[in-house]
């Protein structure tokens, strides 16, 4: 198209520096769905070796816990629930012993006392199955990522801790 003798220049994108954007363009994304993937993997990681470190200090905090208790009761209706009773003083200076229940509430496994005390062990819980196979209290744990822990925590009835208690005395 000519004016008054001139022609006139549009300026607009080549048909290769389209494909050339366009490869450019593909590449970023590409890159920047890798770099996702890769960050998504590296979070459920550090999640497991999270989940893994809890698990160790909460059965640690548990063993140290059980260590002069004595199982009660198991209860398994909407979930388990072991009883247990462990020697203490009272706020006179008695001794006395207080009831503690190791149970799950929401997402936590924890020891709860019959005056409300309130111990949380471990969290980010989807299921938590306890059982009491004499003299052990066995805990199978499954946190909401889907990793799965077992123990064994050592408590003995109250008939097998007054027969220790006798025969040290004799």
């Amino acid at each position: 198209m000519r004016l008054i003798g001139r022609p006139i220049k549009h300026s607009a994108f080549m048909l290769i520096e389209m494909v050339i954007s366009m490869a450019i363009l593909i590449l970023m994304s590409q890159l920047l769905v890798a770099t996702v993937g890769v960050l998504q993997k590296a979070i459920k990681v550090t999640q497991q070796q999270q989940n893994t470190i809890n698990w160790h200090i909460s059965t640690i905090q548990l063993d140290q816990f059980l260590a002069d208790a004595y199982f009660t009761h198991h209860q398994d209706q909407d979930g388990s629930k072991i009883t247990f009773r462990k020697p203490d003083t009272n706020q006179s200076g008695e001794e006395a012993e207080t009831v503690y229940y190791l149970k799950r509430m929401k997402n936590e496994m924890v020891v709860v006392s019959q005056l409300d005390g309130y111990m949380p062990l471990l969290g980010n819980l989807k299921q938590l199955q306890l059982d009491y196979q004499r003299p052990f209290v066995q805990i199978d744990a499954t946190f909401t990522d889907q990793s799965r822990y077992q123990h064994e925590v050592f408590l003995e009835e109250q008939d097998e801790q007054a027969k220790k208690k006798t025969i040290k005395t004799d």
